[in-house]
């Protein structure tokens, strides 16, 4: 049970914010962008997470006691809002704050941008004010819930709603995965096994898996090897089960070391009943938790090396003007796989300013950061470039791409292409070749009119993408910007060293 924390709060005028304070009490003081925030917005979230005591080991899991939501028209930045204890301060113990301006999104609402409080968590200090500020920023957490009741800032750090803390629907009291907003499942036991939740198997009937009948009771999260064998009458002698006895994920009764759901026992047979396991090659780190290779898994910023190859995950552009409505300044933000979050965003080069569509999806990147390929989520113009691929056709050579060529205004004047986001565009090296066929690759040239080289980095890579622009280093013109979406090409007799894409990426 969480405590009923009784916060008393009131609202402060942004410069009266002294005028409302108590003896004792926090103020969330709240600052945004006004130019970035889209006309549809309409609220400001305030969240103030408590955790309960059943739950301080994972205190990333906290509860929203004494947020507010306030409309959004009218507001100027700083928005402070005050919140007063009343009772205990040892009972309230430690708040995490947060904030998110959302607009409507259908039944739902959607987060248009969200800050979280800085320092961490914070508490009440008796006879003393403290002013906790909360920068709203673009990009990086998300809200659930119809109403927005429930936000998150980054992996497992998470401030829910009473009653149901993953916002899924589900209340805790029946929620399977009460912190697990993909977890939807009710408690239920119909086999009798004692696993109401997290039971790969139910049901009354024998299960055909692999030419075995097996009984569901037998299946269950608390299972061990030697009872599953004796309930189904699998002799020893059957070394490898290939049946999911225990709900772990894997296959067999040992192998994955680091619980990440990969072993290598080899082949096995598919089925529709959830503890059949899907032929898997081997976890490419048994140390490391999670670090499991899944064919087909786009690598994106969370943390995880889902293509296990050890490569980054890509950096992303961004709008990096100061919330000007035109031009914008093309900046990167990099991602931080240790967090599996993204940071600021960072103009690169000098002048690099774009205007209409071009600019306006990179405004959008900040919503689209996590999705599969952020770029085609924004709606940036898109050229579809199919690329033949080594493993599925006879390619030795490189596939190329000629780019516009850029007709010098100033006989003084240079060119620069660049590969905005560097080579590494996840699935993909992307780059201009330095030493010719098979050479290095690098994220700039200064050839007026050049080739682009796309190399696959996995046999199987997933679309993606990227992001290319030329420019001129004094004149000062808008760049040629193209927005180039690669995928394997289908014909595996396709090779002949030319990227194809459509429409045609030569036209200025």
């Amino acid at each position: 049970m969480r405590p009923n924390l009784g916060l008393l709060v009131a609202t402060c005028a942004a410069t009266a914010a002294l005028a409302c304070s108590s003896p004792t009490g926090i103020i969330v003081e709240v600052t945004w962008d006004p130019a970035r925030v889209p006309a549809s917005a309409d609220q400001l979230h305030i969240y103030v997470g408590t955790a309960n005591a059943v739950r301080d080991a994972v205190a990333p899991w906290l509860v929203n006691d004494g947020g507010t939501v306030v409309p959004l028209a009218g507001l100027t930045p700083p928005y402070r809002y005050l919140l007063s204890p009343s009772g205990s301060l040892d009972a309230i113990g430690a708040l995490r704050v947060g904030a998110a301006i959302t607009q409507p999104a259908g039944p739902t609402v959607r987060d248009v941008a969200i800050g979280v409080g800085d320092g961490g968590v914070v508490r009440f200090a008796a006879e003393e004010v403290r002013v906790v500020p909360v920068d709203i920023v673009f990009g990086g957490g998300s809200v659930s819930g119809v109403d927005g009741q429930c936000v998150q800032f980054g992996p497992g750090d998470v401030i829910g709603a009473p009653g149901d803390a993953d916002c899924d629907g589900v209340l805790d009291a029946d929620d399977c995965g009460e912190l697990d907003p993909r977890d939807t499942a009710q408690r239920s036991d119909p086999d009798g096994d004692g696993a109401a939740c997290g039971d790969c198997l139910e049901g009354t009937d024998l299960v055909n898996i692999g030419g075995r009948l097996i009984a569901p009771a037998s299946v269950n999260p608390s299972q061990d090897e030697q009872r599953f064998r004796q309930q189904n009458q699998i002799p020893p002698t059957v070394t490898c089960l290939h049946i999911d006895f225990n709900c772990s994920g894997t296959c067999d009764g040992g192998g994955d070391l680091d619980g990440s759901a990969s072993n290598a026992c080899g082949q096995t047979a598919p089925t529709d009943h959830g503890v059949g396991c899907e032929a898997a090659p081997s976890d490419c780190d048994e140390a490391d938790p999670g670090d499991t290779l899944v064919p087909g898994d786009p690598e994106r910023c969370d943390g995880q090396d889902s293509t296990c190859d050890g490569r980054p995950s890509p950096n992303l552009p961004c709008d990096a003007s100061d919330g000007s409505p035109n031009p914008c300044l093309v900046g990167v933000t990099m991602c931080d796989d240790r967090l599996g979050s993204f940071g600021a965003c960072t103009a690169i080069g000098g002048r690099l300013l774009l205007g209409s569509e071009a600019c306006q999806a990179l405004r959008s990147v900040d919503q689209c950061a996590f999705d599969d390929d952020p770029l085609a989520c924004s709606g940036a113009p898109i050229h579809q470039c199919e690329v033949a691929v080594p493993g599925a056709s006879p390619c030795v050579i490189d596939e190329q791409l000629d780019l516009p060529g850029l007709p010098i205004p100033d006989p003084g004047d240079s060119c620069e292409w660049r590969v905005v986001g560097g080579v590494l565009q996840a699935d993909w090296d992307v780059g201009f070749a330095a030493g010719g066929m098979g050479g290095p690759l690098a994220d700039q040239t200064t050839t007026c009119a050049p080739r682009l080289t796309v190399r696959p980095a996995h046999a199987e890579p997933v679309q993606r993408t990227v992001m290319v622009m030329g420019f001129f280093r004094i004149s000062p013109t808008v760049p040629i910007v193209r927005f180039l979406k690669l995928k394997a090409r289908e014909d595996a007799a396709g090779c002949d060293g030319v990227i194809t894409c459509e429409p045609n990426v030569i036209a200025p």
